[in-house]
Protein backbone atom coordinates (compact mmCIF):
# COMPACT_ATOMS: atom_id res chain seq x y z
CA UNK A 1 0.00 0.00 0.00
CA UNK A 2 1.35 3.38 -0.99
CA UNK A 3 2.04 5.88 1.73
CA UNK A 4 2.64 8.62 -0.79
CA UNK A 5 1.15 12.02 -0.24
CA UNK A 6 0.53 15.06 -2.31
CA UNK A 7 3.02 17.86 -1.82
CA UNK A 8 1.64 21.24 -0.86
CA UNK A 9 2.07 23.43 -3.91
CA UNK A 10 0.21 26.44 -2.56
CA UNK A 11 2.03 29.55 -3.73
CA UNK A 12 3.59 32.03 -1.38
CA UNK A 13 1.75 35.35 -1.43
CA UNK A 14 4.39 37.85 -2.55
CA UNK A 15 5.23 40.88 -0.44
CA UNK A 16 4.21 43.70 -2.76
CA UNK A 17 3.28 47.29 -1.90
CA UNK A 18 -0.44 47.66 -1.41
CA UNK A 19 -2.71 44.63 -1.15
CA UNK A 20 -2.34 41.31 -2.98
CA UNK A 21 -5.13 39.02 -4.18
CA UNK A 22 -4.05 35.50 -5.21
CA UNK A 23 -6.38 33.19 -7.11
CA UNK A 24 -5.84 29.71 -8.52
CA UNK A 25 -5.97 30.55 -12.20
CA UNK A 26 -6.35 33.37 -14.71
CA UNK A 27 -10.13 33.09 -14.84
CA UNK A 28 -10.47 33.45 -11.06
CA UNK A 29 -8.00 36.35 -11.13
CA UNK A 30 -10.18 38.14 -13.68
CA UNK A 31 -13.27 37.44 -11.58
CA UNK A 32 -11.67 39.04 -8.53
CA UNK A 33 -10.65 42.10 -10.51
CA UNK A 34 -14.06 42.41 -12.16
CA UNK A 35 -15.83 42.11 -8.80
CA UNK A 36 -13.77 44.96 -7.33
CA UNK A 37 -14.46 47.09 -10.41
CA UNK A 38 -18.19 46.42 -10.03
CA UNK A 39 -18.19 47.47 -6.37
CA UNK A 40 -16.16 50.61 -7.06
CA UNK A 41 -18.41 51.55 -9.97
CA UNK A 42 -21.59 51.23 -7.92
CA UNK A 43 -20.08 53.17 -5.03
CA UNK A 44 -18.89 56.07 -7.18
CA UNK A 45 -22.11 56.33 -9.19
CA UNK A 46 -24.07 56.40 -5.94
CA UNK A 47 -21.80 59.09 -4.47
CA UNK A 48 -20.99 61.25 -7.50
CA UNK A 49 -23.39 60.26 -10.26
CA UNK A 50 -20.68 58.88 -12.53
CA UNK A 51 -17.68 56.54 -12.68
CA UNK A 52 -14.31 57.45 -14.19
CA UNK A 53 -12.50 54.33 -15.42
CA UNK A 54 -9.03 54.30 -17.01
CA UNK A 55 -7.86 51.17 -18.84
CA UNK A 56 -4.74 49.85 -20.47
CA UNK A 57 -5.09 47.61 -23.50
CA UNK A 58 -2.89 44.58 -22.73
CA UNK A 59 -4.32 41.10 -23.43
CA UNK A 60 -5.30 40.56 -19.79
CA UNK A 61 -7.18 43.88 -19.76
CA UNK A 62 -8.98 42.86 -22.93
CA UNK A 63 -10.00 39.58 -21.29
CA UNK A 64 -11.29 41.56 -18.31
CA UNK A 65 -13.47 43.67 -20.61
CA UNK A 66 -14.89 40.58 -22.31
CA UNK A 67 -15.78 39.15 -18.90
CA UNK A 68 -17.51 42.39 -17.93
CA UNK A 69 -19.53 42.26 -21.14
CA UNK A 70 -20.62 38.62 -21.14
CA UNK A 71 -20.73 37.46 -17.51
CA UNK A 72 -24.20 38.03 -15.99
CA UNK A 73 -22.60 38.88 -12.63
CA UNK A 74 -21.36 42.19 -14.03
CA UNK A 75 -24.27 43.31 -16.17
CA UNK A 76 -25.41 45.75 -13.51
CA UNK A 77 -22.49 48.08 -14.26
CA UNK A 78 -23.98 51.35 -15.48
CA UNK A 79 -21.88 52.01 -18.57
CA UNK A 80 -24.19 54.87 -19.53
CA UNK A 81 -22.80 56.73 -16.49
CA UNK A 82 -19.19 55.68 -17.01
CA UNK A 83 -16.38 57.81 -18.46
CA UNK A 84 -13.65 55.83 -20.21
CA UNK A 85 -10.03 57.02 -20.22
CA UNK A 86 -6.90 55.33 -21.56
CA UNK A 87 -3.78 54.89 -19.44
CA UNK A 88 -1.17 54.36 -22.16
CA UNK A 89 -1.17 55.24 -25.85
CA UNK A 90 0.98 54.82 -28.95
CA UNK A 91 1.76 57.87 -31.07
CA UNK A 92 -0.91 57.10 -33.62
CA UNK A 93 -4.24 58.75 -34.50
CA UNK A 94 -7.64 57.55 -33.34
CA UNK A 95 -8.79 54.87 -35.77
CA UNK A 96 -5.31 53.42 -36.28
CA UNK A 97 -5.14 49.65 -35.60
CA UNK A 98 -2.53 50.27 -32.86
CA UNK A 99 -4.58 52.93 -31.07
CA UNK A 100 -6.06 51.72 -27.77
CA UNK A 101 -9.51 52.98 -28.67
CA UNK A 102 -9.66 50.61 -31.65
CA UNK A 103 -9.84 47.54 -29.43
CA UNK A 104 -11.65 49.30 -26.57
CA UNK A 105 -14.40 50.43 -28.96
CA UNK A 106 -14.88 46.93 -30.30
CA UNK A 107 -14.88 45.19 -26.92
CA UNK A 108 -16.47 47.78 -24.63
CA UNK A 109 -17.76 51.05 -26.07
CA UNK A 110 -19.98 49.62 -28.81
CA UNK A 111 -21.42 46.62 -26.88
CA UNK A 112 -22.15 48.74 -23.80
CA UNK A 113 -23.77 51.69 -25.62
CA UNK A 114 -21.50 54.04 -23.69
CA UNK A 115 -22.26 57.64 -24.73
CA UNK A 116 -19.62 58.84 -27.24
CA UNK A 117 -18.97 62.06 -25.31
CA UNK A 118 -17.93 59.95 -22.29
CA UNK A 119 -15.16 58.20 -24.23
CA UNK A 120 -11.88 60.08 -23.90
CA UNK A 121 -9.07 58.87 -26.20
CA UNK A 122 -5.54 60.26 -26.25
CA UNK A 123 -4.78 61.91 -29.60
CA UNK A 124 -1.50 60.05 -29.86
CA UNK A 125 -0.38 61.63 -33.14
CA UNK A 126 -0.97 65.23 -32.04
CA UNK A 127 2.15 67.27 -31.15
CA UNK A 128 0.35 68.59 -28.05
CA UNK A 129 -1.27 65.28 -27.09
CA UNK A 130 -0.12 65.49 -23.46
CA UNK A 131 -1.41 69.02 -22.95
CA UNK A 132 -4.73 68.28 -24.65
CA UNK A 133 -5.39 65.17 -22.56
CA UNK A 134 -4.40 66.95 -19.36
CA UNK A 135 -6.90 69.72 -20.16
CA UNK A 136 -9.64 67.19 -20.84
CA UNK A 137 -8.95 65.34 -17.58
CA UNK A 138 -9.13 68.58 -15.62
CA UNK A 139 -12.29 69.72 -17.36
CA UNK A 140 -14.19 66.46 -16.87
CA UNK A 141 -13.02 65.61 -13.36
CA UNK A 142 -13.38 69.25 -12.34
CA UNK A 143 -17.15 68.87 -12.58
CA UNK A 144 -17.00 67.08 -9.24
CA UNK A 145 -16.52 68.91 -5.98
CA UNK A 146 -12.93 69.65 -5.03
CA UNK A 147 -11.24 66.68 -3.39
CA UNK A 148 -13.35 64.19 -5.34
CA UNK A 149 -11.93 65.21 -8.73
CA UNK A 150 -9.90 62.08 -9.46
CA UNK A 151 -10.06 58.84 -11.40
CA UNK A 152 -12.06 56.12 -9.66
CA UNK A 153 -10.50 52.93 -11.01
CA UNK A 154 -7.32 52.47 -13.07
CA UNK A 155 -6.23 49.17 -14.62
CA UNK A 156 -2.54 49.26 -15.52
CA UNK A 157 -0.96 47.15 -18.25
CA UNK A 158 1.33 44.67 -16.42
CA UNK A 159 4.64 45.51 -18.14
CA UNK A 160 7.47 46.78 -15.89
CA UNK A 161 7.62 50.10 -17.75
CA UNK A 162 4.00 50.80 -16.91
CA UNK A 163 4.32 49.60 -13.32
CA UNK A 164 7.31 51.90 -12.83
CA UNK A 165 5.29 54.69 -14.40
CA UNK A 166 6.45 58.15 -15.30
CA UNK A 167 7.29 61.12 -13.09
CA UNK A 168 7.03 64.06 -15.43
CA UNK A 169 9.73 66.70 -14.86
CA UNK A 170 7.19 69.44 -15.61
CA UNK A 171 4.72 67.86 -13.14
CA UNK A 172 2.17 67.26 -15.89
CA UNK A 173 -0.66 64.74 -15.63
CA UNK A 174 0.23 63.15 -18.97
CA UNK A 175 3.75 62.43 -20.19
CA UNK A 176 6.00 60.25 -22.32
CA UNK A 177 7.57 56.92 -21.33
CA UNK A 178 11.11 55.94 -22.33
CA UNK A 179 9.58 53.79 -25.07
CA UNK A 180 7.94 56.88 -26.55
CA UNK A 181 4.41 55.85 -25.57
CA UNK A 182 2.18 58.45 -23.97
CA UNK A 183 0.94 57.72 -20.46
CA UNK A 184 -0.96 59.06 -17.51
CA UNK A 185 1.81 60.20 -15.16
CA UNK A 186 2.34 58.87 -11.66
CA UNK A 187 0.92 62.12 -10.29
CA UNK A 188 -2.38 61.44 -12.07
CA UNK A 189 -2.51 57.74 -11.25
CA UNK A 190 -1.41 58.46 -7.69
CA UNK A 191 -4.54 60.53 -7.17
CA UNK A 192 -6.85 57.65 -8.11
CA UNK A 193 -9.19 55.84 -5.76
CA UNK A 194 -8.02 52.41 -6.84
CA UNK A 195 -5.22 51.11 -9.06
CA UNK A 196 -5.32 47.48 -10.22
CA UNK A 197 -2.57 45.39 -11.81
CA UNK A 198 -3.12 41.83 -13.01
CA UNK A 199 -0.12 39.49 -13.22
CA UNK A 200 -0.88 36.10 -14.73
CA UNK A 201 1.07 33.04 -15.80
CA UNK A 202 4.67 31.90 -15.41
CA UNK A 203 6.04 34.76 -17.58
CA UNK A 204 4.81 37.23 -14.95
CA UNK A 205 6.91 35.53 -12.27
CA UNK A 206 9.99 37.53 -13.22
CA UNK A 207 8.05 40.76 -12.73
CA UNK A 208 6.93 39.57 -9.29
CA UNK A 209 10.54 38.72 -8.37
CA UNK A 210 11.93 42.14 -9.31
CA UNK A 211 9.07 43.83 -7.47
CA UNK A 212 9.82 41.86 -4.31
CA UNK A 213 13.55 42.49 -4.59
CA UNK A 214 13.07 46.22 -4.90
CA UNK A 215 14.74 46.33 -8.31
CA UNK A 216 11.41 47.50 -9.74
CA UNK A 217 9.77 50.21 -7.65
CA UNK A 218 6.15 50.95 -8.57
CA UNK A 219 5.49 54.62 -9.16
CA UNK A 220 1.76 54.04 -9.41
CA UNK A 221 0.81 53.64 -5.74
CA UNK A 222 -2.07 56.01 -5.00
CA UNK A 223 -1.96 58.54 -2.18
CA UNK A 224 -5.16 58.09 -0.21
CA UNK A 225 -6.26 55.24 -2.48
CA UNK A 226 -5.68 51.52 -2.93
CA UNK A 227 -3.07 49.69 -5.02
CA UNK A 228 -4.12 46.08 -5.53
CA UNK A 229 -2.26 43.29 -7.33
CA UNK A 230 -4.19 40.34 -8.76
CA UNK A 231 -2.07 37.21 -9.26
CA UNK A 232 -2.77 33.63 -10.23
CA UNK A 233 -0.79 30.70 -8.84
CA UNK A 234 1.47 30.51 -11.89
CA UNK A 235 2.61 34.11 -11.37
CA UNK A 236 3.66 33.43 -7.77
CA UNK A 237 6.95 31.99 -6.63
CA UNK A 238 6.14 28.61 -5.10
CA UNK A 239 6.59 28.32 -1.36
CA UNK A 240 9.50 26.16 -0.27
CA UNK A 241 8.54 22.76 1.14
Amino acid sequence: MSDGYELNTEPRTPALPGSVVVREDREELLDALAADLLVQSASCISAFGDFHLALGSAPLVQELIIKLMVDPKYRSIEWIRTHLWTVHESRVPVGHPEHSLTVLSELLVEPSDMPPDQVHPILGHHPQACELYQSELREQLGQREKGQDRLDFVVIDPEPEHIRGHDDPADRLVGVLDSGRLTLCNRMIGGSRMVAVGLSGAPARDTVKVLESGALIPGIEPVGGVLRWYLDHDACVQAEA
